[in-house]
């Protein structure tokens, strides 16, 4: 699943520096440089794992007093959509990498592990929970009141905005190290949970010592796990909170660890460092201009700032302003914030003091706590309890009482409806993964001859190879023309060995890379070929295989398809291993003896080709796990990716003879058969198959056979 992340809006052109490939919607190629962009487009990368882009001057920090331009750098597509007051420039991103980069985005890449799992479940459940839909809007406020709050903002053109009125999302711009993209991965899924819904994951800086309940800054709604209680505080909550703003006690979120504030926070945030207590102080003439400007409401200089209401953690939520001019009052948390200072306060968790100031002008000193409105998670809080040894799940215990974590459950479906097979197509289901095969071979071949300018030679190998594709709907004389496919390797190979001849370089490396991989994929046809030829009419249907040479066989085809990405990305050799480049690939294999699984010779074919389509809809740093084992009375089949998932609506659609999920960017090959073949193999053994999916929440598909009879 695509997030769409709105970066900018209103401006007449986009100058954007294209950091790889693109494709524009009539196909045109663009990228590596700059291009200025001044209409309606959409940018789509060639290779989504490396292309990126960068812009120039993206405002952070909008309206708040770390406000900044800055270079930032993003993967995924690039939209511009025209609207009356200008481009609006929208970023479409999968939802894991989104989570990564808000992660890295809110708090700093080298945060404690466990902090970084905590966050990244909270932007998750953040961008799908009750969070995504507006609050309840604020009634007309009363005459002399201003009523406010604030949720997040309706965007008519993307789901949320890349600031701090939505969740920080920079890209590639903050560091997002193997820790972020590692603790995506490790909850990839999980959100938080109550009563089996999404909650509704606020979060903030710093509590201040007192987490706040949910009416204070927002409606006037009970949230179960959205309450006020002591973040770390020995003992109860204080029962007077003025005294207790006054106050420093010790608290998770009160700390002075230099080293540990430099891990935890992005470097404009550590320019923040009394956000525990702070104090700010104003005359009273210009705290007048100040509301004045920030209110629209003209009291002349302030004569009194008196709080009329507070939430539990000492936030003030209605405070009366009195001028020489008249007075109003102020709600709730986030417009006191806004109407006392040129940005926002830290908080509205505040006492005032009266002072005589110069000139025999009243000074007003603010004295407060926290940094936010501290309802949910508080950042700083939670980077303390990760580094004295919390988990995660304790973390968002603590800040979210009475929460879970968990997937949010899948409905299962089993399919059951018409797959929209003939003769014809039924043979090529046979021929299905040898499809998959020349389409790769006939691919290198034309970009070696692209690298090296032989087209012609490359055309006339790329014939040779297509030949085969014309038996392709007969499987016995698809074994008879790909017996001849050994000439045509050897063609190839001779063609490259002499096409790099004293060439050196990265391109005699990359030669080299694309030489691997064709005689691997020739390889690969050979085996097919000879796999087809022993499943002839009249076979024995079921074979016992050893499940080390099951195992083996699994490993190898990845292998090869690990060639074929001629190093975009990897297979991680275990879970410590993985990276945003890798794949983690587990097979869980076992049968009743422990040595040997009797399986439908077909099977092994069916296997391959789900794992690689898995492996296909899934984005490098994701993970796939292979399931085969005998299960009660029959065979278990399973294979579950992390990837991007298939809406509700198209999965009985996909497994249709020829059906395809929605493109999403990058270039797929194979003949949309993969799921179609698994469907009819299990039916044909008289078992069933079952899909469980959702976009960014992956795919799982099940296929149950029972042994046959006697």
């Amino acid at each position: 699943m695509n997030v769409s992340v709105g970066l900018m809006e209103g401006l007449p052109f986009l100058e954007v520096e294209l950091l790889g490939g693109f494709v524009d919607p009539s196909g045109a190629q663009l990228g590596p440089g700059r291009v200025r962009l001044d209409s309606e487009t959409t940018l789509s990368p060639l290779d989504p794992a490396t292309a990126s882009f960068a812009i120039d001057s993206v405002t952070i920090g909008i309206g708040f007093h770390w406000e900044r331009k800055e270079r930032q750098v993003f993967r995924g597509a690039l939209r511009l959509l025209r609207r009356e007051s200008g481009l609006t420039v929208v970023n479409d991103v999968p939802l894991e990498e989104y989570v990564t980069s808000v992660v890295s985005s809110e708090m700093s890449a080298t945060c404690p592990p466990e902090l970084l799992k905590a966050h990244a479940v909270i932007s998750r459940s953040w961008l799908k929970g009750p969070a995504a839909r507006a609050v309840v809007p604020p009634p007309p406020s009363a005459s002399g009141e201003l009523l406010r709050w604030y949720g997040r903002e309706a965007h008519a053109d993307f789901e949320v905005c890349a600031d701090d009125h939505c969740q920080r999302y920079q890209g590639l711009t903050k560091a997002i190290s193997p820790a972020a993209a590692e603790a995506v991965r490790a909850t990839a899924g999980e959100m938080l949970l109550y009563g089996g819904e999404v909650c509704d994951a606020r979060f903030s800086k710093c509590c201040g010592g007192l987490t706040e309940q949910y009416a204070t800054a927002w409606d006037d709604a009970e949230v179960a796990y959205l309450v006020s209680f002591p973040d770390g505080l020995e003992g109860p909550a204080p029962a007077d909170l003025e005294a207790f703003l006054r106050d420093s006690p010790a608290a998770f979120c009160n700390t002075a660890d230099t080293a540990l504030l430099a891990r935890i926070l992005p470097g404009f945030d550590q320019e923040t460092r009394d956000f525990y207590r702070w104090t700010v102080t104003y005359g009273a003439g210009e705290l007048g201009g100040l509301v004045a400007a920030r209110l629209g409401v003209d009291l002349g200089p302030i004569a009194a700032l008196e709080p009329l209401a507070r939430g539990p953690s000492g936030r003030i939520f209605r405070l009366r302003i009195t001028g020489e001019r008249g007075d109003v009052v102020v709600g709730k948390e986030l417009e006191i914030r806004r109407a006392l200072s040129r940005s926002h306060l830290y908080s509205s968790a505040f006492v005032v003091d009266r002072e005589p100031g110069s000139a025999g002008e009243t000074r007003f000193v603010l004295r407060g706590a926290g940094w936010g409105h501290g309802v949910g998670l508080c950042q700083i809080g939670a980077a303390v309890m990760a580094e004295r040894g919390f988990g995660y799940r304790a973390i968002l215990a603590h800040y979210y009482p009475g929460t879970s974590v968990g997937a949010v459950p899948l409905p299962e479906r089993e399919i059951t409806g018409p797959l929209d097979l003939d003769a014809r197509s039924l043979r090529l289901l046979e021929t299905h993964s040898i499809l998959n095969v020349l389409n790769v071979v006939v691919l290198r071949i034309g970009d070696v001859g692209d690298l090296v300018g032989d087209a012609v030679t490359a055309d006339a190998l790329m014939a040779r190879v297509r030949a085969g594709h014309a038996a392709l709907d007969d499987p016995e004389r698809t074994v008879a023309a790909l017996a001849k496919t050994r000439e045509v390797r050897d063609a190839v190979l001779a063609w490259i060995a002499a096409a790099g001849e004293g060439r050196t370089g990265p391109l005699r490396e990359e030669l080299d890379l694309h030489a691997a991989n064709l005689a691997s994929a020739f390889d690969v046809l050979a085996t097919r070929a000879a796999e087809l030829g022993r499943r002839a009419p009249g076979s024995e249907p079921w074979v016992r295989r050893a499940l080390a040479e099951v195992r083996e066989n699994l490993s190898e085809a990845f292998r090869a398809i690990e060639r074929n990405a001629l190093g975009r990305w990897r297979i991680a050799a275990g879970a410590g291993d993985r990276g945003p480049d890798a794949y983690l690939i587990e097979f869980d294999l076992s049968s009743r003896d422990g040595k040997t699984l009797a399986l439908p010779a077909v099977l092994e074919d069916v296997v391959r080709d789900l794992a690689a389509n898995a492996r296909k809809y899934t984005a490098p740093g994701g993970a796939l796990r292979v399931t085969l084992a005998e299960d009660g009375d029959g065979l278990l089949l399973r294979v579950s990716d992390t990837g991007r998932g298939i809406p509700e609506e198209e999965i009985e659609e996909v497994v249709r003879f020829g059906r395809r999920g929605r493109p999403d960017g990058r270039n797929q090959l194979g003949g949309g058969y993969g799921l179609t073949k698994a469907c009819h193999v299990a039916r044909a053994f008289g078992g069933r198959v079952w899909i469980r999916s959702a976009p960014g929440a992956g795919t799982t598909v099940t296929i149950r056979i029972p042994h046959p009879a006697g």
